[in-house]
């Protein structure tokens, strides 16, 4: 299994993270855990556009 798969399936884990924090938190936790979660979901799908680039470079050669 390609690398990029796994972190797209763990982007779209972290972004669900940040919308059960927005209906089950409280105010402070919730902004927390928002945050948090949405940039690490942001993090994780640029890492996967990389390593899709990368896997596409190592094909054509």
């Amino acid at each position: 299994m390609r690398l990029d798969y796994t972190v797209y399936t763990l982007a779209i884990v972290f972004f669900s993270i940040t919308i059960i924090s927005f209906i089950l938190l409280t105010e402070t936790s919730q902004t927390l855990w928002a945050l948090i979660s949405a940039a690490l979901g942001a993090i994780s799908i640029v890492v996967g556009i990389v390593q899709t680039r990368s896997v596409k470079n190592n094909q054509n050669k």
